[in-house]
């Protein structure tokens, strides 16, 4: 059976950042900083004006705030966690064994609070 045009054009599904930013009533312009904030390990602050002297050390974490806040579905966070957590520049002792970097379950936490109950089915949990 073929599908016919019908020549209605369906709304695109709203981004993770466009939830997120409308949910914390915040402009797109902040939801990167607001989001890695947010979802830093606790025990990393003590350390975040230390390690913002490290040319580049966020930059995997920034990367993974991005992919995630183009994402239509909640089905692709998995992926998006995956890639994350085998990404070159997170694989240091600093990023890996202390974990001084944002955490894929808090960031998997915030997604699933922004979007609505009728959408996408929720990903499998991600193991930090």
């Amino acid at each position: 059976m073929r599908a016919q045009n019908t020549g209605i054009i369906l709304p695109m599904r709203p981004t993770f950042r466009e939830r997120y930013c409308q949910h914390h009533r915040l402009v797109a312009s902040d939801f990167e900083q607001h989001v890695f904030h947010r979802t830093l390990y606790r025990h990393a602050w003590p350390f975040l004006w230390l390690l913002d002297l490290i040319p580049d050390y966020f930059t995997t974490d920034h990367d993974f705030i991005r992919s995630v806040g183009d994402l239509r579905s909640r089905r692709d966070f998995h992926a998006e966690a995956a890639e994350f957590q085998m990404n070159y520049g997170n694989r240091g002792f600093l990023h890996r064994r202390l974990r001084l970097r944002v955490s894929c379950a808090k960031v998997h936490r915030q997604l699933v609070e922004c979007w609505s109950d009728g959408d996408s089915g929720p990903p499998q949990m991600p193991v930090d």
